[in-house]
């Protein structure tokens, strides 16, 4: 497939022990012609308590990357970084010089990780991601300079509920999403179509299709695939998958990113290739 993978993480991340040159193997393997990572930034998350801090070593991920380009002089080795939305002084990571792709996500509402069970305790299911979205709204100014929103949806990841009965979708929470998704529009953000909530309680892609679809309604176009690898074997899960729900969508290509900048594919050639 003549696509790459726009989120994946290396032992550069500190949720991350996989060796870079492995990812790329992963991502060879899986018939992509590249891998873009992202390396995890996260001021100020609640792990810090545990002495488990999301901070990315960056001359250390510099070179690895070039070490990483000239041993697969084929393949496509992006440097990226995902960026945890916490206030303004992220965005100057969005300017980090090289960079070829940065995610803004939101990991921490009101202190806590959606990722952790104890994020849902006292909160019935709405409250949980009425939330999570909230907070996203609210932090969306300081996505601006990123180039893709990341998993929105992420509170359904790892939710403490049925199967399904987990999913996020539009039609609950539509007008905090519109928010969400005008600002993106506005500022020319693009969304993450991340696969790894397929296999999550939420059962869906994050975000969801009726999430996209309102997203291209509203005039966005911009669409990348990222699988949130942290080990090889998730490298390009469940890609093709997320293209059809991208073209259900009303999506006709999808986005690749270098040196932060867009260039579009045509999904029809991808399912096909």
């Amino acid at each position: 497939m003549r696509y790459w993978d726009h989120h994946s993480h290396s032992l550069f991340s500190a949720d991350s022990d996989a060796a870079m040159a492995d990812m790329a193997a992963a991502a060879r393997r899986t018939g992509l012609s590249g891998i873009l990572f992202t390396e995890h930034i996260d001021l100020n998350h609640p792990s810090e308590k545990e002495g488990l801090f999301f901070s990315v070593d960056m001359p250390g991920y510099r070179q690895a990357i070039e070490e990483t380009r000239a041993e697969n002089p084929d393949m496509i080795i992006g440097m990226g970084l995902e960026v945890g939305l916490t206030g303004p002084e992220n965005q100057a990571y969005f300017k980090t010089p090289g960079l070829d792709f940065a995610i803004a996500s939101l990991h921490v509402v009101h202190g806590k990780d959606p990722y952790d069970g104890a994020y849902y305790e006292g909160k019935t299911r709405h409250e949980a991601y009425l939330e999570y979205l909230e907070a996203m709204a609210e932090m969306m100014p300081y996505a601006e300079g990123a180039s893709v929103l990341g998993h929105i949806g992420y509170a359904a990841k790892a939710a403490p509920y049925a199967a399904g009965a987990a999913a996020m979708g539009y039609e609950e929470f539509g007008m905090v999403l519109d928010e969400i998704l005008r600002r993106a529009v506005r500022y020319n953000l693009g969304l993450e179509l991340n696969t790894s909530g397929y296999d999550s309680p939420a059962g869906h892609g994050l975000p969801s299709v009726d999430i996209l679809a309102r997203y291209r309604e509203l005039g966005g176009r911009i669409l990348t695939l990222g699988s949130d690898a942290h080990e090889p074997g998730d490298v390009g899960r469940h890609f093709k998958r997320a293209l059809m729900d991208a073209r259900a969508a009303g999506f006709m290509e999808i986005a690749v990113f270098s040196a932060m900048s867009p260039r579009f594919i045509a999904i029809d050639r991808l399912l096909n290739s």
